[in-house]
């Protein structure tokens, strides 16, 4: 029963220190669409302690909005993929880039390596938890693509930074990558829950 109890006090700790550094991250996060996803994984963290607190399962909203930050994270690094893969038609003439792209990188730059410090507190703190739990393990995988997604702003040129956007200003609106993200997504939770048994 002791052991227990300081199972879930552990638990506790690490998912309130989790939140804490990603409320950091999110408050400072430049990128309005990355705010949302944070604030809505910020969401999810705080029904996750509720659960933890009460010793009860997670709602069906709360599940249902892990995996969708899940399912718009893989778009997300299909869309850095593809932008590299692409960069070339910029270096070709084929596509000019505005000066835009290169005054955002410059202006987010110091932001940005502070949202990467707070990230990869909170992704130390989730790999403390339960590795072999369902939602740990996508907590993680979200963070991880948190993390690359500020990784890849601070490594990219101005020309890839404008593949990327194109990209995922192009899977957002006609939703061509769908079907194979949420089949990603799929094929990681049928493997997980195999190795869960």
């Amino acid at each position: 029963m002791k052991q227990g109890h300081m199972t879930v006090y552990k638990e506790l700790i690490m998912l309130q220190g989790a939140r804490k550094e990603l409320r950091s991250a999110t408050r400072i996060q430049p990128c309005p669409a990355c705010k949302h996803d944070m604030e809505q994984f910020e969401i999810f963290l705080d029904y996750k302690i509720r659960s933890v607190k009460s010793h009860s399962l997670i709602d069906e909203k709360a599940g249902k909005m892990l995996h969708e930050l899940d399912y718009i994270n893989e778009l997300i690094r299909m869309g850095t993929l593809a932008a590299r893969l692409l960069r070339p038609l910029t270096k070709l003439g084929l596509l000019s880039v505005p000066p835009a792209y290169k005054e955002v990188l410059d202006k987010d730059r110091v932001a940005n390596k502070i949202i990467r410090e707070h990230l990869l507190i909170a992704k130390l703190m989730v790999s403390k938890l339960d590795a072999a739990a369902e939602q740990y393990k996508i907590m993680s995988r979200i963070l991880d693509s948190f993390i690359r997604a500020t990784e890849f702003k601070l490594s990219a040129d101005q020309s890839t930074f404008f593949m990327f956007d194109k990209m995922i200003r192009f899977f957002y609106r006609t939703h061509i990558f769908g079907l194979a993200g949420k089949t990603i997504v799929g094929a990681k939770d049928v493997v997980s829950c195999c190795m869960d048994r």
